[in-house]
């Protein structure tokens, strides 16, 4: 028999579907999808990248409707799983066609959270749809007046400024 009444506790993964979520529907009713999240390593000090690591996971309801609606496959994402195991029952005949049987704690994910990674481009189905996010375009400063044109007249947006600058020009000429 199987046991899925422990969980051990949560964990934040970062990676790449490696394949396009599809709709399923269990034995009771309940919608679901499978996903499988390819994550890498960082290089180590030589450059050389580690193995990916891959994480199957189960999102329900209607988590799984909406990553199947929004995600693809190369979709960067990030997603907290709760981690369980389950004990599961094993047997095998040894050379003397003895039965022999033993437990095995099988790891289990399921999908509590999931989101778009947006740390390398903006949503879309991978790096090659990744685009960079736009950016203010800054406005050229305007040419300043020649010597031979009469300054522009400056406008105030409120009367403390406008206060201000008299009290500013008063203090010049009492100052001469």
């Amino acid at each position: 028999m199987a046991d899925y009444n422990t969980r051990i506790g949560f964990v934040t993964v970062e990676g790449n579907l490696t394949r396009k979520p599809e709709l399923e529907t269990s034995r009771g009713g309940k919608d679901y999808t499978r996903l499988t999240i390819a994550i890498n390593g960082m290089k180590d000090k030589d450059g050389n990248e580690p193995e990916p690591a891959f994480i199957d996971a189960v999102a329900f309801n209607s988590l799984a409707e909406n990553a199947v609606r929004s995600l693809d496959k190369g979709s960067s994402v990030v997603a907290e799983l709760s981690l369980s195991h389950y004990k599961r029952e094993v047997g095998y005949l040894n050379d003397d066609d003895e039965y022999v049987e033993y437990e095995v704690a099988v790891p289990s994910y399921q999908v509590m959270k999931l989101g778009v990674n947006l740390r390398f481009g903006a949503v879309g189905g991978g790096d090659e749809d990744a685009k960079p996010a736009p950016r203010k375009v800054r406005r050229a400063a305007k040419p300043k007046a020649s010597e031979d044109e009469a300054p522009a007249k400056t406008k105030t947006s409120s009367p403390i400024r406008r206060k201000t600058k008299a009290k500013a020009d008063q203090e010049e000429v009492e100052d001469f």
